[in-house]
């Protein structure tokens, strides 16, 4: 169980760091023409705003994470709040307080995520290279404000967990 514990808590740590990678901090659009960032609408090309692509990174990750036992969100949220160590101990409680058929299946599931996040590529890829793309066209001001959107957002804790694991380096 420890290795697996080890295992997993690597890989989603390389995972994040690597994702956190693809989050743009400045967008193109600000960097190459500042003169025009005031000027622009508050929507990408597509005529998408701020908010619905938060949103829809948010869906996609959620999504993502739907194929999973709910205490591997769980194991996220609490790694970035609790740090890896704790994170892995608690994750180790709430399986131990399972029954022998839940422990089965969190155990496979978290197998199957530390397999799937080595695989390129993979649906959390996916999910932030469109994010990345979309944002790519917007003004800083707005990529801020998609940023902002995870955050403030529910249903998006998850995902901006994640973005602080990979900004803080837990």
């Amino acid at each position: 169980m420890k290795k697996l514990l080890t295992t997993l808590a690597l890989c989603l740590t390389v995972g994040f760091t690597f994702a956190q990678g693809q989050l743009p901090i400045k967008s193109k659009a600000a960097t190459t023409n500042k003169a025009n960032t005031s000027s622009k609408a508050s929507t990408t090309k597509a005529g998408e705003t701020p908010q619905q692509v938060a949103e829809e990174l948010c869906n996609c990750f959620n999504n993502y994470f739907s194929q999973y036992h709910p205490l591997i969100k769980t194991f996220i949220e609490d790694m970035a709040i609790q740090g890896q160590e704790k994170a892995a101990q608690i994750f180790q409680d709430n399986i131990l307080k399972l029954s022998q058929e839940e422990q089965t299946k969190v155990i496979a599931d978290a197998q199957k995520f530390a397999e799937d996040a080595n695989k390129e590529p993979n649906g959390l890829t996916a999910c932030f290279e469109t994010f990345q793309k979309k944002t790519s066209t917007m003004p800083e001001a707005e990529v801020k404000k998609a940023l902002e959107e995870l955050e403030l957002s529910p249903s998006c804790k998850t995902i901006d967990e994640l973005m602080k694991i990979g900004k803080s380096g837990k």
